[in-house]
C-alpha cells in the first residue's frame, strides 16, 4: 500500500474517532504530530479525545496549541475557554476571552465564550446544563457519535432531567442506528416535557423505524395535537401510512402538510407519488407542473418518486445528483492504492434490501449461483430487514458467504466488509426502498456499481460503474449518467432460465376473461400507469370489440379510479379485469391466457416485461429517452423481437391494433418468440453472467492499472446454451 500522507492520516483518524476507536485514532494523531508538532487539527482532535476519558488538564494543553497554530478556528476559542472554565479557572478564561475580544474576532464568538464564563460562574464548578448542551451539540455536529453518547451519560448524572439532553442521546443513537435506544430516550423527552410536540416527532419516526406503526401513528397524533401546525408530522404520518398501504389517508396527510408547508418539497414529492399509485389523476396539469420542480433547485427529494411523471433523463439525473450531495456529506473519495498483483480470486459484494421474495432478487438468483468460483468469492449483505421466506433461505445457501448486517450501523458494516476484503461492492437497492447507499458514500471496495435495483443514474460521485447495454442507454444519452457505463452486449437485465412456471394453466373462465375475446394484457403497477396511455388502450378496447383489458389490482383505489376514467370515456367496467396476487408460479402461467402485452410508456415493465417473454406472452413497447423507458426495448432486443418497439403513441396504438385484428400475424410473432427463447440471449443465464464478470474484471483491470473508470464495452465470446 502507499505511503499514508497527513491528509489520509487525519481522515483515518476522524474516522477511528466517530466510533469511538480511540487508541485507533490516538495512533493516527500522534504519528501527525511527530511530523508537524503544530498541526491544529490532529491537537484539536487529540483533546476531544482526552475531555472524552476524562483528562480535562491534558486536553486543555492540546486545544491552545491548535488554537496558537490557527486561531482562525472558533471552534479552537470556544474549547479552550470551556476546558479553561471546567477545570476552575475562570480568571484565565476571562483572559482568554478579552483576547479574542481585543483581536477583533467576531461579535457571535466573543458572546458565546462570555456565555460560557456566565453559565459557569452562576451554577459553580459542576458543568452546567447549558455547556453540557454546547459540548454535545459540538460533537454531534462534528459527527461523533460514540462520543456523544458517552458524555451524554455523564451529563445524564448530573442533570437527569435535562430535556434537551436526552433529545441529543436520542438522535446520536438513531445516526448510530441503535433505534431502540434511540426510542427510549425521545420517550424520556416526552415524560420529562409533556408539551414538547418535536419529542413526540422524534419518538414517532424511531417507533415506526422499529416496525412499531401504531404507535409511531399515536406519537405523531400527540405531537400534532401539541401543534396542530407541525407539517413533518403529517408528512412522517404519511409515510407510515403509505406502508399500512392506506394510501387514500396517507395522501391527505401529505396534503396537510404541503398545505401547512407549501415549500415541503418531500411532502409534495410523495403526495404526487401516492396519487400515481391510486391513479388519481385530478390536478394532473399542476402536479406535472410541480414534479418538474421538484428536487431540481430547492431541496431534494427521493428521486424514485419522480420516475414514473416523466420521460426526462435530464432532469432523473439533477435529482439524484442534488439527493446524494444533501443525504451522503462526505470529502472527496480517494481510491485505496491498488495491490501489486491482481488476486487469484476477486471478492464481489452484492448489497440488497431485497434478498427475499422480490422480482431484482428473482433476476438475480441464478446469477449468485452460477458465478464462477474459480474466479470469484460471492459474498450477500442484507442491509434491511425482512421476514425469512423461501427464497432468502436458498439465498443464504448459494452465497460463499451471506451476512444479515440490517441491524448495524454504518460504520459497523463498513468495518465488516472492510474485514471480508471485498474488491467490487454492488448496490442493488439503490435509491428504492429500505436502500442503504450511504454505505458506499465512504467507500465499501475500490469499485462499485450501481446495478438492477435503481432504474437509473444515481448522481454520487462514489458510484464507479452502472450496468447496461447500448440499447438501454445510447451513446447520446451518456451524459445523462454520472457513472461510466458497463455495456452489456444484449441486454442489461439477468434473467434466470430455471424458472418455474406452473404447469396447471387457469382456464379463462376461471379468470375471468371472454373464451373467444381478444385479451389486452397490462400487469404493470398502477403507478406506471397514466392518462396518456390509458386513452389509448380505451379507444382500443373500442376499436376490438369482445375485447378486454386484463390488470393487476394493485390497491382498490386504483381500481375504482380506473373504472371511473374508463366510464368516462365511455368503456364498460365489465370490460377491465383486475387480477388478484398470487404465487409467482401461477403468476407466470396466467399469461398464457393473454393475447397481446401492452406496455407503459414513461415507465417500462421490467421484471414483469421478462416474464411475460418467458410465458411466451408478445410485449408491445413504446421507448423513449430515460432508463425507465427503455428497459422493455432492451429486453425485445435482446429476444429477437425488435418489430414490438415503438417510438410514438400512434405506432405503438397503430401496431396494437393491427396484432388484434390480424391474429394470422400475431401468432407468427408467438411462433418466433417460442423459438427464440431456447436459442436468442435473453434467456441464457450463463452466457449472462460470463459476460457480467468479464465486465467486473475489465473494471477491476482499471484499477489494477491506475486508471479512473471509463466506458466499458463487453464482446461477448460465449457459447449459448441448449435447451
Amino acid at each position: 500500500m502507499a505511503k499514508l500522507t497527513l491528509a489520509d492520516a487525519l481522515k483515518l483518524g476522524i474516522e477511528a474517532q466517530k466510533t469511538g476507536q480511540v487508541q485507533k485514532a490516538d495512533g493516527y494523531y500522534t504519528s501527525i504530530l511527530k511530523v508537524k508538532p503544530d498541526h491544529p487539527a490532529a491537537n484539536y482532535n487529540l483533546g476531544i479525545l482526552a475531555v472524552s476519558i476524562g483528562k480535562p488538564e491534558q486536553a486543555l494543553g492540546l486545544f491552545e496549541k491548535a488554537l496558537k497554530s490557527n486561531p482562525s478556528v472558533h471552534q479552537h476559542w470556544l474549547r479552550c475557554v470551556s476546558t479553561l472554565v471546567d477545570l476552575g479557572k475562570i480568571d484565565d478564561a476571562k483572559e482568554l476571552a478579552q483576547k479574542a475580544e481585543n483581536d477583533n474576532l467576531p461579535g457571535d464568538l466573543i458572546q458565546k465564550l462570555n456565555n460560557l464564563i456566565t453559565a459557569q460562574t452562576i451554577t459553580g464548578p459542576q458543568n452546567s446544563v447549558q455547556e453540557a448542551e454546547y459540548e454535545l451539540r459540538t460533537l454531534y455536529d462534528q459527527g461523533q457519535l460514540t462520543q456523544v453518547v458517552s458524555r451524554a451519560g455523564v451529563h445524564i448524572k448530573r442533570h437527569p432531567e435535562a430535556v434537551d439532553i436526552w433529545n441529543i442521546l436520542g438522535a446520536a443513537y438513531k445516526g448510530l442506528g441503535k433505534i431502540k435506544e434511540a426510542a427510549e430516550a425521545f420517550k424520556k423527552v416526552t415524560q420529562l416535557s409533556p408539551s414538547y410536540a418535536d419529542g413526540y416527532g422524534n419518538l414517532g419516526v424511531t417507533l415506526r423505524q422499529q416496525g412499531k406503526l401504531e404507535q409511531a401513528i399515536n406519537a405523531h397524533k400527540k405531537a400534532l395535537a401539541l401543534n396542530p401546525d407541525f407539517a413533518e408530522a403529517y408528512n412522517n404520518m404519511g409515510v407510515i401510512l403509505v406502508e399500512q398501504e392506506k394510501l387514500e389517508e396517507a395522501i391527505e396527510a401529505f396534503k396537510k402538510a404541503v398545505t401547512l408547508k407549501p415549500e415541503y418539497a418531500g411532502a409534495n414529492a410523495q403526495m404526487i407519488h401516492q396519487k400515481q399509485h391510486i391513479c388519481d389523476w385530478s390536478n394532473r396539469a399542476q402536479d406535472l407542473a410541480s414534479a418538474a420542480k421538484l428536487g431540481i433547485k430547492a431541496t431534494a427529494v427521493p428521486p424514485f418518486s419522480m420516475l414514473s411523471l416523466e420521460d426526462n433523463p435530464e432532469r432523473h439525473l439533477l435529482r439524484s445528483q442534488k439527493y446524494a450531495a444533501e443525504k451522503f456529506k462526505h470529502e472527496p473519495l480517494s481510491l485505496p492504492a491498488p495491490p501489486i498483483k491482481k488476486p487469484k480470486k476477486l471478492r464481489i459484494g452484492y448489497f440488497s434490501a431485497d434478498f427475499r421474495e422480490h422480482p431484482v432478487t428473482r433476476l438475480m438468483a441464478k446469477v449468485f449461483k452460477v458465478h464462477d468460483r474459480s474466479r470469484f468469492d460471492v459474498f450477500g449483505y442484507a442491509v434491511a430487514g425482512s421476514k425469512f421466506d423461501t427464497m432468502q433461505t436458498k439465498l443464504a445457501e448459494t452465497f460463499d458467504k451471506f451476512k444479515d448486517v440490517h441491524g448495524l450501523s454504518n460504520q459497523a458494516i463498513k468495518e465488516t466488509v472492510h474485514s471480508d476484503e471485498i474488491d467490487i461492492a454492488i448496490d442493488l437497492t439503490g435509491y428504492t426502498k429500505d436502500g442503504r447507499s450511504g454505505l458506499f458514500a465512504s467507500r465499501l471496495a475500490p469499485i462499485q456499481i450501481n446495478f438492477l435495483g435503481y432504474p437509473g443514474s444515481m448522481g454520487a460521485d462514489f458510484m464507479d460503474y452502472i450496468v447496461a447495454d447500448p440499447f438501454l442507454i445510447p451513446e447520446s444519452y451518456q451524459t445523462y449518467y454520472s457513472e461510466k457505463i458497463i455495456y452489456m452486449p444484449h441486454s442489461y437485465q439477468p434473467q434466470d432460465d430455471g424458472l418455474l412456471m406452473d404447469h396447471s394453466v387457469p382456464s379463462r373462465f376461471e379468470l375471468g376473461l371472454p373464451k373467444d375475446g381478444f385479451v389486452f394484457c397490462a400487469f404493470n403497477r398502477s403507478y406506471k400507469i397514466d392518462p396518456q396511455v390509458f386513452e389509448i388502450w380505451m379507444r382500443l378496447l373500442k376499436e376490438k370489440p369482445n375485447s378486454v383489458l386484463w390488470l393487476v389490482m394493485s390497491n382498490k383505489a386504483s381500481k375504482m379510479n380506473l373504472i371511473k376514467q374508463a366510464k368516462k370515456q365511455g368503456v364498460n367496467s365489465e370490460r377491465l379485469i383486475f387480477s388478484e396476487k398470487v404465487e409467482h408460479k401461477k403468476y407466470l402461467a396466467r399469461f398464457q391466457q393473454a393475447d397481446l402485452f401492452l406496455d407503459t410508456f414513461i415507465y417500462n415493465a421490467g421484471a414483469t416485461a421478462s416474464n411475460a417473454l418467458w410465458a411466451g406472452l408478445p410485449v408491445l413497447t413504446k421507448s423513449g429517452k430515460s432508463y425507465t423507458s427503455r428497459m422493455a426495448g432492451s429486453l425485445l432486443n435482446a429476444i429477437g423481437l425488435p418489430e414490438l418497439i415503438t417510438t410514438t403513441d400512434e405506432e405503438y396504438e397503430s401496431l396494437a391494433l393491427d396484432l388484434a385484428q390480424n391474429r394470422e400475424k400475431l401468432n407468427r410473432i408467438r411462433n418466433k418468440l417460442s423459438r427464440n427463447i431456447k436459442t436468442n440471449p435473453l434467456f441464457d443465464t450463463g452466457r449472462y453472467t460470463r459476460n457480467l464478470e468479464l465486465g467486473f474484471e475489465m473494471a477491476y483491470d482499471r484499477y489494477l492499472q491506475c486508471k479512473g473508470p471509463e466506458h466499458i464495452v463487453v464482446t461477448d465470446k460465449n457459447e449459448p446454451h441448449s435447451k
